[in-house]
């Protein structure tokens, strides 16, 4: 699988949210000003300017919003016009009366008015201290010459002793002052360095000795280091800790409770450790080669629109979303008395309302929107109006269903100091429905994963879930803590943050007890669970969802998609000895970064363990040999060996793990900037717990810098939009990958797709906003739409125009006119339109049929009968009553004549199609012959960084 792009630079800047209503008017002032200029407000008309300083000068306001930095890099042209209707989102966009009313921009600018108050902010899982240096070595890892570590060849050159660095190229080397060795006199310290008890073979400059008055304490490394003197058998050893300086090569234990295998140190990331998602289980539910370029269809497996009981799809087991948000919605709504004689009107939700009203946010965000800015979505005379909105859903209707939107029940919901009280269920179902969804079609997962916490920012009270967070890019908000696949940014466990967790013995720290609950949820997931090791937890039988209308539950069965016990990736805030020792007893593996508070029983002097200034003697001892050190356990279910690891840097920092480790040794990786004369390389030090952990760790670091660039977000009271809005973001970026998989072929090979004829994240977000704000069940064009009655209620020829228009899908072009990229889309697709040879000629000619009603030709603009049911086109066959030679339908399935068809028209940006005369066809078919027609298929345009969600390393 491909590795993961490398990240952005942050686009924006995170401000501190004001607390006044006058500094909240100042900004919107200035971010006004850098926008287009804004058309003149008719007189005696107040101005929405006017208005909003009206209202924010009597209260504030807060943003739900995952994160406040600016959205994804715009890689398109963000007008509507880019985005035109594709016959694959069907074409309905009223919602129950056939039309959706239009409103003013005087009444669209007086309802938003009071939202535009102060701004809050967001981030994500940002490293705290030291991780920080960690996480950027893991994120420059993957930036080699343009290459990643993946690239790398396979063989010894790979990965090099010291000794072999590149030419020229030496290790960092003592000052020219340092003058070696020299003892201080009657001190008791050794009158040689040769004396002293040096196993690792450590320099003068990096092993020196210290003194406490004029007594010698011993030689420590820079970070405090001191080497553990042999017993009498000759060994190292604390507390059942064996320190080995030389490095490591395991013994028969190690190699039975190895849990990642068949990584070695020259593979850690082997293809075998990936995972697979359940192809049969896919196709039923609507994937094809023809739907996998529907985001619409991949977005439906992890928030099911039709209720699962209901969609006439057999045996499915997935969670339902969308149902249950419109059944809980209007509940929301009838208990505060909406629809009644003394409230506002309001029409019952329903499922494809919900899916509009959750598409304005998506798309939104894909055309880069802050949420001060949503309402101009519906202003037609502003430059940010998207007709596909105010088609689909009327401000005033969202803005309704925004102040009724629920997830749950709180009249069955436990209450606050009741038993079964979970400060979460007002947004849990978001998060619970896609994972255990995502796990639905998942036949294995991926056997190594990254677990971090993914941060939410709100700036307003959050209740029992948040509050203020400590080196974070927000001062406000909550967290989840999640477990992500590191191939594919698949999401396969997760936790919520808060303080009314139970945390069991052995782990009250939030991280332990957090990876307490997390592994206990996998082994749930594994095809071997373990039970009743010495950190019992409940056995579950599946996952619980409550019903809406009693305090039942209802039992999800638990999907089995680990084969074997997975091993992941954490840092120092989730490490401890309990955290190892329970990952161990299920067999599973661990590697994680080591809080310094949180060293094995006794050890702590014999390893780097104080904090120092980054200084030249730290430099030099990246380069000298790790501090390893291993305890192998006997439990009660199963044996495992528990490892501890210098990780190579300039501080303070170690490796803990468990059942991780294939071996280590001290080695250098070659790295390399520039070409030609100004190419120059260097080596790296390196063993292979560095190696593992910045493989895997960052998964979701790099989910995070999804849910930034998706920018769902908008303006509300409300603390659980932000995580709800965050949990969408999850969703989306999840359907992405599984897009991305299976354009990868490894789903089902005939569905592979070059990565330059694949969507961007901006494209597939394009997309699918379309396909959201556009979907009505009478189009037909999900499994389990004939059984909504919106299609149920149709004529039997109202279905099979349906049908027709389903059948009808169209390849999405770009907007850049007759391009490689373009017509080798037209060649591929399913139609093949373009026939290049008579064989494929005579197909189109076999499938010619005359109907009784008429429409315009795609090649000559006259009126005709005939159609190529192959293509679904109207082409001229006879000209008048007479037989011609068919020139119009040749012509339209020339290569050489692509582009000049009616149906090319909006490929090259055209509102008024016009057929081409003699002279355009012939200068057409010279530039057709001399710039496309065999030309190799080469990427026109860069990758986004968003381009695949494979986080995949070499660890070298």
């Amino acid at each position: 699988m491909p590795p993961p792009p490398p990240l952005l630079p942050p686009i924006g800047a995170a401000h501190a949210a004001p607390s006044l209503g006058s500094t909240a008017a100042s900004a919107l002032s200035a971010s006004s000003s850098s926008r287009h200029p804004r058309p003149s407000i008719p007189t005696g008309v107040s101005s929405p300017s006017r208005m909003i300083r009206t209202a924010v000068s009597a209260v504030g306001a807060f943003i739900s919003s995952p994160f406040r930095n600016g959205g994804p890099p715009a890689t398109l042209n963000p007008s509507p016009e880019s985005s035109h209707i594709s016959d694959i989102t069907g074409t309905s966009s009223d919602t129950r009366n056939g039309f959706v009313p239009a409103e003013s921009a005087e009444s669209i600018s007086a309802q938003l008015a009071d939202l535009y108050m102060q701004k809050g902010d967001g981030g994500d899982s940002d490293e705290e201290g030291a991780e920080a240096d960690i996480h950027n070595l893991g994120i420059e890892s993957q930036e080699e010459d343009g290459t990643t570590p993946a690239d790398a060849p396979e063989d010894d050159d790979a990965i090099l002793p010291l000794a072999g660095a590149p030419e020229g190229w030496e290790i960092p080397q003592p000052p020219p002052t340092f003058k070696g060795y020299a003892p201080k006199p009657d001190s008791g310290a050794p009158s040689t360095f040769e004396e002293v008890d040096n196993p690792a073979k450590w320099t003068e400059y990096m092993f020196q000795p210290k003194y406490k008055g004029n007594t010698y304490q011993g030689h420590f490394t820079p970070c405090g280091a001191k080497v553990v003197p042999k017993d009498k058998d000759g060994v190292r050893s604390v507390n059942g800790w064996e320190f080995i300086y030389t490095g490591y090569t395991p013994d028969q234990f190690d190699k039975d409770t190895y849990a990642r295998s068949p990584a070695t140190a020259r593979d850690l990331k082997p293809k075998a450790r990936g995972g697979k998602l359940n192809v049969e289980r896919l196709k039923k539910f609507g994937i094809n080669d023809d739907t996998i370029n529907s985001p619409i269809h991949i977005y439906n497996l992890l928030l099911p629109i039709h209720d699962p009981t209901k969609s006439g799809i057999t045996d499915d087991g997935r969670m339902p979303f969308y149902s249950r948000v419109a059944q809980c919605t209007n509940l929301y709504a009838m208990s505060k008395g909406l629809g009644t004689g003394y409230n506002h009107k309001f029409q019952p939700a329903t499922e494809m309302e919900m899916l509009k009203w959750a598409g304005v946010v998506v798309r939104h965000g894909a055309r880069s929107g802050q949420p001060m800015g949503l309402h101009y979505r519906w202003v037609q005379t502003d430059p940010d109006y998207d007709p596909l909105i105010p088609e689909a859903i009327t401000l005033s209707r969202w803005r309704q269903l925004k102040s009724v939107i629920k997830l749950n029940n709180n009249i069955t919901e436990p209450q606050k100091g009741s038993p079964g009280y979970d400060p979460c269920n007002k947004y849990d179902l978001i998060y619970k429905a896609m994972i255990y969804n995502m796990n639905y079609f998942t036949e294995s997962a991926c056997l190594d994963y990254g677990l971090d916490e993914t941060t939410w920012g709100f700036m307003g009270y959050s209740g029992d879930v948040g509050g203020r967070l400590i080196n974070k890019k927000v001062s406000k908000g909550g967290q989840t803590t999640i477990v992500v696949d590191c191939d594919y940014r698949f999401p396969r466990a997760y936790t919520h943050r808060h303080k009314c967790h139970v945390r069991p013995p052995g782990f009250t720290a939030e991280g332990p007890a957090e990876m307490h609950r997390l592994l206990y949820q996998l082994n749930d997931m594994s095809v071997t669970p373990v039970y009743e090791t010495p950190h019992a937890a409940p056995v579950h039988s599946g996952v619980e969802l409550r019903d809406i209308y009693s305090f039942a539950m209802k039992v999800y069965p638990l999907q089995k998609i680990y084969p074997s016990p997975p091993h992941g990736t954490a840092d120092n805030h989730f490490s401890g000895e309990s955290v190892t020792d329970m990952a161990g007893e299920l067999g599973m593996g661990l590697t994680l970064t080591c809080r310094r508070d949180r060293f094995p029983p006794g050890t702590k002097n014999y390893f780097h363990s104080d904090k120092v200034a980054v200084d030249q003697r730290t430099k030099v001892m990246r380069f000298g040999n790790p501090i390893f050190a291993r305890k192998q356990v006997k439990g009660t279910k199963n044996n495992y060996t528990k490892t501890f690891a210098s990780f190579q840097s300039t501080g303070a920092t170690n490796i803990a793990g468990v059942n991780n480790l294939p071996s280590l040794q001290l080695c250098g990786v070659t790295k390399s900037r520039g070409q030609g004369l100004e190419k120059r390389q260097w080596a790296i030090e390196w063993n292979e717990a560095r190696g593992t952990y910045l493989a895997t760790y960052w998964a979701v670091d790099s989910l995070d810098h999804m849910i930034k660039n998706c920018s769902i977000r908008f303006i509300s009271w409300k603390y659980w939009h932000a995580p709800y809005n965050h949990g969408h973001s999850i969703a989306i970026t999840a359907a992405y990958d599984i897009y991305n998989y299976c354009c990868d072929g490894l789903a089902d090979p005939s569905w592979a797709l070059p990565k330059n004829e694949r969507m961007s994240f901006r494209e597939f977000r394009m997309l699918l906003s379309e396909q959201m704000l556009k979907y009505h069940p009478k189009n037909g064009l999900l499994p389990g739409d004939e059984n909504f009655r919106a299609y149920t209620r149709l004529s039997r020829k109202q279905k099979d125009a349906a049908a027709k228009r389903k059948k009808a899908e169209q390849v999405k072009y770009d907007d850049e006119g007759v391009t490689v990229r373009n017509f080798n889309k037209a060649k591929r697709h399913k139609s093949q339109r373009l026939c290049g040879n008579l064989e494929e000629y005579l197909r189109h000619s076999e499938s010619v049929k005359r109907f009784t009603n008429a429409n315009v030709c795609e090649v000559c603009g006259q009126n005709t009968r005939w159609k190529c049911t192959t293509c679904d086109k109207w082409i001229c066959v006879m000209k008048g009553a007479k037989f011609a030679g068919c020139p119009c339908l040749i012509r339209f399935h020339s290569d050489t004549f692509f582009g000049l068809a009616k149906s090319d028209a909006e490929m090259n940006g055209l509102d008024n199609w016009r057929p081409a005369n003699a002279n355009k066809v012939k200068k057409h078919t010279s530039y057709m012959i001399g710039h496309i027609i065999g030309a190799e298929e080469e990427e026109e345009e860069e990758e986004e960084l968003e381009g695949i969600g494979a986080v995949q390393h070499s660890g070298v």
